[in-house]
């Protein structure tokens, strides 16, 4: 892409940094906002962990969530612009401040976004189970967990389907952190994990 124009942005992404994470967005022309080193090492080798970036443009604010928690404010002006058609990566980036294109080395499972900036409790509340799909904002919602082929499955109706480059399925070993159930009116344990039982309305 051409960075020296604001049509042209395409660049929105949450990026990996050894065992840290990065923020990264474009903005105007030729111009960019780089949040590096965001979660004070947040990722460690073989541990699951739950990530959401949210911005805010009530108040122009970045604010990190690692598993459900808050993590790190910073300010973010000016807002991110440009680009009203672009390509939407999930563990790849291409930033105009790295040498090279960059690559998630790790798992990556349930990926959301949304177009309204989620509250606290919001995060907290989903950090561990999954969503329909036609919950107020999302815009997509990649669960990545088909297992085979180069197709993955956009689950709301704006079917976003992606497709697998220069990546591979993790198949055996792979322990799924959020779990798809119905109803659970009583205390449930599925593969060593305690689930609260719940009645829901």
């Amino acid at each position: 892409y051409d960075e020296n124009t604001e049509a042209n942005n395409v660049t929105f992404s949450l990026f990996q940094s050894d065992n840290d994470i990065g923020f990264y967005y474009q903005y105007n022309a030729s111009d960019s906002e780089v949040l590096a080193n965001a979660g004070n090492n947040v990722l460690t080798a073989d541990t699951w962990v739950h990530l959401a970036l949210v911005r805010d443009n009530s108040d122009n604010t970045i604010k990190l969530y690692v598993n459900g928690a808050l993590n790190r404010t910073t300010s973010s002006t000016p807002d991110p612009t440009g680009g009203g058609s672009s390509v939407f990566s999930i563990g790849y980036g291409e930033y105009t401040h790295a040498s090279s294109d960059q690559y998630f080395n790790g798992e990556i499972a349930h990926a959301r976004v949304w177009n309204v900036a989620r509250s606290a409790a919001d995060i907290l509340q989903y950090m561990n189970r999954s969503v329909i799909g036609t919950e107020y904002g999302l815009q997509g919602y990649w669960k990545l967990k088909e297992g085979t082929g180069t197709s993955v499955d956009d689950v709301t109706s704006n079917d976003n389907d992606g497709t697998i480059s220069g990546a591979s399925w993790s198949i055996n070993g792979f322990d799924k952190f959020i779990f798809d159930f119905g109803l659970s009116f009583l205390d449930t344990i599925v593969d060593n994990d305690h689930h609260n039982g719940s009645i829901l309305n």
